[in-house]
């Protein structure tokens, strides 16, 4: 048999300067649609089905501009990775997000550091009123914002919800009955790069959980975001079983199932 060099070819990516195009190269993806978003300026690119943007993160205590690089095919999004990492065209990112299954793809091509895996939610379906509702009152960013920074150290040092910075368009918590000044449970409203709401921070005190104190602060902002905006997004830790519990219960969905990680070139 004959022997017949194929040669290889030659990746030339699409820009994509507007928001319109980028939805349009990912076929509407939720994930685009409620959170991703261009930057003033910035250009995407497209390689067949795959799809990569760049994104400031949503949290000043992650430094940098980091890539998301998706799409439907394993190749394409191999192919748009690897031209990324060979031309830079954003300059050098401080990390970037891949679908979790082609996390070893980063590594032919970047040096890889720490991350996390995470699961983007997303839902149009109001859920029901749930029991401990009606303890649910609003919080205030300035006023309780001691409460809820004390809340979050012992419930969850890592939440990203910010308390007096300004940031939280709409806080949802619980007062401790016996002693008001205290939060027992929070979860805050920010606004994701297209404009649309973004529930986190959702923490309780651990003396109270099994209540159903997380599940009645997240259900009421949840309902509250999806009736003004038509639909509330959030972000999850990939081993959090018991919040993917909650949030599929009250209607979530995943859309994507993200590594990000911290790079360097080669």
């Amino acid at each position: 048999m004959q022997h017949v060099d194929v040669e290889p070819v030659e990746v030339a990516p699409e820009p994509i300067t507007t928001q319109r195009a980028l939805e349009k190269a990912s076929q509407h993806d939720p994930y685009v649609l409620y959170d991703g978003a261009l930057a003033s300026g910035d250009t995407g690119y497209r390689w067949g089905s795959a799809y990569a943007l760049r994104t400031m993160p949503h949290s000043p205590r992650r430094r940098g501009p980091r890539g998301t690089v998706l799409g439907p095919d394993d190749a394409d999004a191999a192919e748009l990775l690897a031209w990324i990492a060979r031309t830079r065209p954003w300059g050098d990112l401080a990390g970037i997000s891949v679908e979790r299954h082609r996390e070893p793809t980063l590594h032919e091509h970047f040096v890889v550091g720490d991350g996390g895996n995470w699961d983007w939610w997303w839902s149009t379906v109001a859920p029901p009123r749930t029991p401990g509702e009606d303890l649910v009152v609003p919080l205030d960013d300035t006023a309780d914002a001691q409460a809820i920074t004390a809340l979050n150290a012992i419930g969850n040092p890592t939440a990203e919800s910010e308390p007096g910075t300004g940031r939280t368009e709409l806080w949802a918590g619980i007062r401790d009955e016996l002693d008001p000044s205290r939060v027992i449970a929070a979860a805050a409203l920010h606004r994701s790069r297209t404009g649309h709401g973004v529930l986190t921070g959702i923490v309780v005190d651990p003396a109270h959980r099994g209540r159903g104190l997380g599940r009645a602060v997240t259900a009421a902002l949840t309902r509250g975001c999806i009736e003004a905006d038509g639909v509330a997004t959030l972000g999850m830790y990939a081993d959090n079983g018991t919040a993917r519990s909650l949030y599929s219960s009250l209607g979530y969905r995943v859309a994507h199932e993200f590594a990000s990680r911290a790079i360097t070139p080669r």
